[in-house]
C-alpha cells in the first residue's frame, strides 16, 4: 500500500483507541463464563441470559443507533458508545446480583451498538485511498487487541477475578476522554432526509440488500471458528487447552498477513478481494477432514485465516461504496444485523452438525464459502452490467 498516504492524526486516535478497546474487551470476554459460573455460582439458564443481553443489544440496535448518528452527529453517537462500554466493565467488577450483571452486559452491548456503526463510518467518510488504508490498520489493530488482551487479564487474575473487568473499565473510560479531546476534528456527513425516506432509501438499495443475504452464507461459515472448530479439537486432543492454540494461530496470522496483504488492498477491487477471502476460506474448511491430525487442522485454520483477512476489512469497504456517503451510519447498522443473522444461525447449525460425527459438516461449511464465491463474483458482474448501461443512457 503506498506509504506516501498519511491519515489524519484523528484516525491515528481511533486506531490506537480500537486497539485499547479490543484489548480491554479480550481480557474481559474470554473469562466472563468462568467468572460467572465459578467464581458467582450462577446456573447455566443465568449465564447464558447474561451473556445474551449483551449480543442481542449489541446486534439488534446498530440499525437504529447508525440512522440517529446520521442526523445528530457520529463523534457524539461514537463518545458514547465508548462511555457506555466502559461503565458496563466496571459493572462486572462492582455487582454481583443477577439483576445487576444483566443489566451491565446489556449496557456494554448498547454501547457496541453506538460504536460500532460510528466508528465505522467515521472511517468511510475518508477519500478511497485513506479509507483502504484505514481499514486494513483497523484489522491489524483488532488482531493485535485479540491476541495481547487475554494474556495481560491472565497476570491481572493473579491479583482478583474482579480486576480484569475494573482495569478494562477504566481503560475505555480513559479512551472515551482521549476522544473527546479530538472529537473536534471528526466530520461525517449528517444526513438531512426524514428517518423513514433514510430507511426507504437503505431498504431499496437491492445490490447492498443482495450483498447482505450473500455474506450472510460467509459468516455462517465463520462463526464456526468458535462453535465447530473447538468442538473438533477437542474430539481430536481430549485436552481443552489444545483449544486456545487455534484463536492464537487465528489472531496472529491475521494480525502479520495484513503486513503482507497490505498492497493487496489497493490493487484489487473490494469485491475482488471477497471473492478471493470466501474461495481460500472454503477450500480450508473442504480439505480440513484430510488429515485427522492436530497439526494439519492448525495449518488450515492458518489457510483459513488468510482467506479472513481478506474479507473483513474487505466487506467494510464494501458497505462504504455502497452508501455513496449517505446514511452510511445506517448501512453499518444493518450490515450488523446481517452479520448477527450469520452467527446465529451458525451457532445452531454448528451445534447440530458436529453431533453427526463424519465430515460431511465440513463440506457444508466450505460449501458455503463457496457459495459466498459465486455468488459475490455474479453480483460484482451484474454490478458493472448496471454501471455500463447507466453510462450508455447518459451519453444518449
Amino acid at each position: 500500500m503506498d506509504s506516501s498516504i498519511k491519515l489524519p492524526l484523528f484516525i491515528k486516535v481511533l486506531l490506537g483507541s480500537a486497539f485499547m478497546m479490543n484489548a480491554g474487551t479480550f481480557m474481559v470476554i474470554p473469562f466472563l463464563v468462568v467468572y460467572l459460573s465459578k467464581t458467582l455460582q450462577f446456573n447455566h439458564v443465568e449465564v447464558a441470559t447474561i451473556l445474551s443481553a449483551n449480543l442481542v443489544f449489541g446486534r439488534l440496535l446498530p440499525f437504529i443507533t447508525g440512522l440517529l448518528g446520521d442526523r445528530i452527529s457520529h463523534r457524539v453517537t461514537l463518545l458514547i458508545g465508548v462511555f457506555l462500554r466502559g461503565i458496563g466493565f466496571i459493572g462486572f467488577a462492582v455487582f454481583e446480583s443477577f439483576i445487576g450483571l444483566f443489566a451491565t452486559s446489556a449496557l456494554i452491548g448498547i454501547g457496541g451498538a453506538f460504536y460500532d456503526p460510528s466508528v465505522m463510518t467515521i472511517f468511510a467518510s475518508q477519500n478511497e485511498k485513506e479509507r483502504k488504508k484505514s481499514l486494513t490498520f483497523l484489522n491489524q489493530a483488532l488482531n493485535a487487541g485479540a491476541v495481547l488482551g487475554p494474556l495481560f487479564a491472565a497476570g491481572l487474575l493473579l491479583l482478583d477475578p474482579t480486576v480484569p473487568f475494573l482495569v478494562s473499565g477504566v481503560i475505555l473510560i480513559a479512551i472515551a476522554i482521549v476522544l473527546g479531546y479530538f472529537s473536534k476534528h471528526i466530520q461525517t456527513k449528517k444526513s438531512e432526509s426524514t428517518l423513514f425516506v433514510s430507511v426507504k432509501q437503505i431498504m431499496g438499495n437491492r445490490k447492498y440488500l443482495y450483498y447482505l443475504v450473500i455474506m450472510t452464507f460467509y459468516w455462517m461459515a465463520f462463526s464456526q471458528l468458535s462453535v465447530s472448530i473447538p468442538l473438533y479439537v477437542f474430539d481430536l486432543t481430549k485436552d481443552e487447552k489444545m483449544i486456545s492454540m487455534v484463536f492464537t494461530v487465528n489472531g496472529v496470522t491475521g494480525l502479520v498477513m495484513m503486513f503482507f496483504l497490505r498492497n493487496v488492498f489497493t490493487k484489487y477491487t473490494t469485491m475482488t478481494l471477497i471473492q478471493k477471502g470466501a474461495f481460500i476460506s472454503g477450500i480450508s474448511l473442504l480439505l480440513l477432514p484430510l488429515m485427522n491430525s492436530f497439526p494439519w487442522l492448525l495449518f488450515m485454520i492458518f489457510v483459513f485465516t488468510l482467506g479472513e483477512t481478506l474479507i473483513l476489512p474487505s466487506s467494510d469497504m464494501a458497505i462504504a461504496e455502497f452508501s455513496n456517503n449517505e446514511n452510511t451510519g445506517g448501512y453499518y447498522g444493518l450490515f450488523e444485523l446481517s452479520f448477527a443473522g450469520g452467527t446465529i444461525i451458525g451457532n445452531y447449525l454448528g451445534t447440530y452438525m458436529m453431533g453427526i460425527n463424519s465430515v460431511y459438516p465440513w463440506f457444508i461449511y466450505g460449501g458455503m464459502c463457496l457459495v459466498t464465491f459465486v455468488l459475490i463474483r455474479f453480483l460484482a458482474r451484474q454490478s458493472k452490467r448496471m454501471d455500463v448501461n447507466e453510462m450508455n443512457k447518459m451519453e444518449v
